[in-house]
């Protein structure tokens, strides 16, 4: 059925009888359409409806421009009467008492009828999915624009929308489409049932195990991707109250929670990012998964230890080529400094240019990963000296995963690794002329480091029988240059 703009009238009842609570008993609705020179204007549909009958009736006014009809009502609903096409409304914002069951008449006069903008087709599809429902325009009106009622106090725009309601029930939902030229009005009734529950998220966060109310942090609820690959949504952001987050209406699933100092915070830098519980890294943080309040989801911030300090910096940058905008800069992306058994030192976040530094640095070797949430990641082992005191690094980061510049690695191209796939031991053969100074590390898929040691002969086999199937990542380190190798645990 084509609409065009509905003028609408809605009346609310105040009710003083005690004794028709919540009784359900009839309302008659009845009133007049005229156009505008006061004509009346025949078979000129109107849709009635109240709280407790929210299908309500359709009727259409007779030859006198005259409709009438009743519907259940319960004490304190609101009742709406629609009109099509009508450009204003006679408003009668009538308040009625009850006396037994017998009840006052809605009068609802409707001017200005059928003199509106030129009438043009339109409707909606709609697709429903619990409490979520997707609208999408039908029309094939150029140019057009689209806006939204809902029918439960929330409204919209665009030619495709997403809305959510909060509760069940039947729901009148609207779309008026327009350009310059012409206009359509379509509704229809949603019936929303078992909309998805929301429940309320909380904790507490610390600075390594001491509680400060005065903190200034901020904590985010996160999502992972659905596909498993790429990075994690932020769903939501909550500053710390007391050292406390909340996020309410969150919907049941699985979550995570990481926390982090405001620049604002007098020990900004000297604690890690942390996700819940405890870990300083995506891979091994905790699944929060939400199928009733939950106030419980403590994190302890992991204090950084800083690195010895010295002559030397280790800086460089981190660009996307290939997750979310490819040739572009990544800010914010956590660069964390570990030594060279693996202990946390220090992180710094990336600045608008993807550019991270750490300065004053001692000589040595020292571990750099790159931290996205759902993006794997492993240590790369960097050694600054005297020949060699400032390292500059690109780190080019995909949804597969964080890679060093390949013009970055000097390759150990005599390293051989076998067998690969392999089952239980795996053979590292160096070339004949390597040194005592050569070391290597393995790591998990997600960058967990399982071993480091140093390799004091030129072939070692290492058992990884006590490893399940999966991917690994094997970095053989010799002053300061590394070759990476994808081991395959069958």
């Amino acid at each position: 059925m084509n609409k065009t703009i509905y003028s609408t009238l809605t009346i609310l009842f105040l009710f003083f009888s005690f004794s028709a609570f919540s009784q359900v008993v009839p309302q008659v609705v009845t009133g007049t359409c005229t156009d505008s020179a006061g004509s009346p204007i025949a078979n000129n549909p109107v849709h009635i409806y109240s709280d407790t009958d929210p299908l309500g009736v359709w009727t259409s006014t007779d030859v006198n421009g005259v409709f009438m009809d009743s519907l259940g009502v319960t004490q304190g609903d609101t009742v709406t009467v629609m009109a099509l096409d009508c450009d204003s409304v006679g408003w009668y914002y009538n308040y009625h008492a009850a006396t037994g069951v017998m009840w006052d008449t809605i009068v609802s006069n409707f001017l200005n009828c059928g003199v509106t903008s030129v009438i043009c087709n339109g409707s909606y599809t709609a697709s429903v999915n619990g409490a979520v429902v997707t609208f999408t325009a039908q029309s094939s009106i150029p140019g057009a624009t689209y806006l939204w009622d809902f029918g439960d106090g929330n409204t919209g725009s665009g030619s495709t929308v997403v809305h959510t309601y909060a509760a069940s029930g039947y729901y009148w939902a609207c779309v008026t489409g327009s350009n310059m030229s012409c206009t359509f009005h379509y509704c229809d009734t949603m019936v929303i049932s078992n909309p998805s529950p929301q429940y309320s998220l909380g904790g507490q966060v610390s600075k390594n195990g001491n509680i400060d109310p005065g903190i200034q942090g901020t904590a985010f609820l996160l999502v992972p991707d659905s596909s498993g690959m790429g990075p994690w949504t932020a769903l939501d952001a909550t500053s710390l109250d007391s050292g406390f987050y909340l996020f309410t209406g969150v919907a049941p699933g699985d979550y995570h929670v990481i926390a982090l100092l405001d620049p604002t915070d007098p020990d900004f830098g000297t604690y890690f990012p942390t996700y819940h519980f405890n870990s300083t890294t995506w891979s091994a943080s905790n699944t929060i998964t939400l199928s009733a309040n939950s106030y419980q989801n403590a994190i302890d911030l992991q204090p950084t230890t800083g690195p010895s300090s010295g002559p030397s910096n280790i800086g460089g940058n981190v660009k996307d080529v290939g997750l979310v905008a490819p040739g572009t800069a990544i800010e914010d992306a956590q660069v964390q400094l570990f030594d060279q058994n693996g202990n946390e030192l220090i992180f710094f976040m990336t600045d608008a240019q993807g550019a991270f530094d750490f300065p004053d640095l001692a000589y040595g070797s020292y571990l750099l990963r790159v931290e996205i949430a759902g993006v794997p990641s492993i240590a790369y082992s960097v050694t600054t000296s005297a020949s060699a005191n400032s390292v500059n690094l690109l780190f080019n980061v995909s949804a597969n995963g964080v890679l060093l510049n390949m013009n970055d690695i000097i390759r150990l191209d005599q390293v051989k690794v076998y067998p690969n796939p392999v089952k239980d031991i795996m053979q590292i053969e160096l070339p004949v002329d390597a040194s005592s100074e050569v070391s290597y590390q393995l790591t998990t898929s997600h960058g967990q480091l399982l071993e480091h040691a140093r390799m004091n002969v030129s072939r070692l086999g290492l058992d990884l029988s006590g490893y399940p199937s999966g991917i690994y990542y094997l970095e053989v380190m010799q002053n300061g240059n590394s070759m990476t190798f994808k081991i395959i645990r069958e």
